[in-house]
């Protein structure tokens, strides 16, 4: 293991040498502050328009109104309305929605 006294000249003789070199230096300090604002604008985690499919078993005015918040959103966008359970795994399968909302009857 290395002493502490040791270590400290070690990243002293470091610092130096970094210091005398500015190539070095931004490389070191500005090239990853650079590279963490691109990627924060790269990367969203915010999620917009999923394809949603709708079973409505209920076709009541809560259902309409719940269906109707979830398009208000902006966060749901409702590809279609399913009249059965069966159609579900097809749909997914096949890439028309990435979530099924089924709203079971006397909701």
């Amino acid at each position: 293991m290395i002493s502490p006294t040791r270590l400290l000249a070690m990243a002293r003789k470091e610092l130096l040498q970094l210091r005398r070199d500015t190539r070095s230096l931004l490389l070191a300090f500005v090239l990853p502050v650079f590279l963490l604002i691109i990627f924060g604008y790269a990367i969203s985690w915010d999620v917009r328009n999923i394809k949603t499919a709708v079973l409505d078993q209920d076709r009541s005015a809560a259902s309409r109104e719940l269906i109707e918040s979830l398009q208000a959103s902006g966060y749901f966008s409702v590809s279609g309305f399913l009249a059965r359970s069966g159609d579900i795994e097809p749909l997914l399968e096949r890439g028309g929605a990435q979530l099924v909302l089924v709203i079971p009857p006397g909701f």
